[in-house]
């Protein structure tokens, strides 16, 4: 055989397999794109526990457990230590019992986050998410971030929550705008007047209150009381936006907010305002231009009652109406049934707040929300939300479109 032949020979028997090793490669990537698209989204679920309801974690953590889930707790420092490590003992027996996951002291998937002050609306609760979503982006590879409280309960199963999240893909965020128009009346009052969370400060104790004119921290409830304002207030540049303290965030936006220093310099500014957490990331999204604004879904998922059936207002402990604490969703009447039940069923979620635990609602809620007629409602409020989302962003990109080719025309009307 001549060398010529001899090497086109060779040459031959190289490349069908090569070619062959290409097209499996292939093969595979699709396939565990599929795979991934079909097991659903992976969760990051970060949760903070207070004493109060301390006693409804391990049903909470038992509820919403995936293996391909990952979750990281927050204890807060007020706990007692001994019932903090006595919890956590009982949650790992729970978790490994049910799931054959880890051992009574760890389970791969669940971390504990160091317990430290937060002041429920300062700074400190907003540092307090960030600080989670970093230990979680340390800690795995998911897809979206869901911020908890222990009285919060699932109104949806894992595998509907992981599923529809899925539905949509990476980059998307699930945060509840408030109405536009009220935003400045927020800022005013939130950003505009100093707001002191000693929680930045101290390492055992806090409290928060506005400031007035001497300094002396005092409660906003105080009538007459000339309170100091913030001088950066008159000098913003930008949109501070208001949504609600609940929300799914993606895995890149949580990235964008560990990394940029846009978002670290409006951490620093809304040091000293009050429930900066309703106004932290959604002002992120909100100034971080087409990229993060036209990612946002406007609805949270959640289902949180402020308003009774009969048209009462939830109130606060001033006998002023409630605007930062829901009614308690386990609410019964005298003859047993759930005031909200019908409600909640109505209007479905992923999560609902605030329960109590007591009174069999959780077992009501396991058993009623599981259902496959609530779960195509939650399905069809998902896919309006998203649909109106993506109705939003392609009327903002054709206004944007629709400027550049006017300021073109002109430019070249000038010329």
């Amino acid at each position: 055989m001549k060398p010529r032949r001899r090497a086109a020979r060779l040459w031959r028997l190289w490349l069908l397999p090569a070619i062959a090793l290409f097209l499996f490669s292939l093969f595979l990537r699709h396939h565990r794109t599929s795979s991934v698209l079909n097991d659903g989204a992976r969760i990051a679920y970060f949760i903070q526990v207070s004493a109060a309801n301390l006693p409804l974690l391990n049903r909470l953590l038992l509820t919403i457990y995936d293996p391909s889930n990952f979750y990281a707790l927050h204890l807060d420092l007020k706990i007692d230590e001994l019932k903090a490590l006595e919890s956590m003992r009982s949650a790992y027996h729970v978790l490994s019992s049910r799931w054959g996951v880890g051992s009574e002291r760890n389970v791969p998937n669940l971390l504990i986050v160091r317990s430290e002050i937060v002041t429920y609306r300062g700074a400190t609760m907003t540092m307090n998410y960030l600080t989670g979503a970093n230990r979680l982006l340390a800690g795995g590879d998911w897809d979206y971030f869901i911020n908890l409280s222990g009285a919060d309960y699932p109104t949806a199963s894992q595998k509907a929550i992981r599923r529809l999240l899925g539905k949509v893909g990476k980059g998307r965020n699930f945060v509840e705008w408030k109405p536009q128009n009220t935003w400045m009346g927020f800022a005013e009052k939130r950003f505009g007047e100093f707001y002191v969370d000693t929680g930045l400060a101290k390492l055992k104790s806090s409290t928060s209150e506005f400031v007035d004119l001497n300094g002396t921290e005092v409660s906003k409830q105080v009538e007459g009381v000339e309170r100091t304002m913030n001088p950066l207030f008159r000098e913003l540049d930008f949109t501070i936006a208001k949504s609600s303290g609940w929300f799914i965030l993606s895995r890149e936006f949580c990235e964008h907010l560990r990394d940029d220093s846009d978002a670290r310099k409006l951490l620093a500014l809304l040091a000293f305002s009050d429930a900066s957490d309703e106004h932290y990331f959604a002002s992120v999204l909100w100034n971080g231009g087409d990229r993060w604004r036209g990612s946002v879904v406007n609805s949270n998922m959640r289902t949180i009652f402020f308003v009774a059936p009969n048209g009462s207002f939830a109130m606060g402990e001033d006998g002023q109406r409630s605007r930062q604490h829901p009614f308690w969703v386990d609410e019964a009447g005298e003859d047993g049934v759930f005031l909200f039940g019908k409600h909640l069923k109505k209007s479905p979620g992923f999560f609902t707040r605030k329960v109590r635990g007591d009174g069999g609602f959780r077992d009501w809620m396991d058993r009623e929300m599981m259902e496959k007629e609530y779960e195509e409602r939650l399905e069809k409020r998902f896919d309006q939300a998203v649909m109106e989302a993506d109705r939003v962003r392609r009327l903002h990109q054709g206004a944007a479109q629709a400027s550049e080719h006017s300021d073109a025309s002109e430019d070249a009307t000038s010329i």
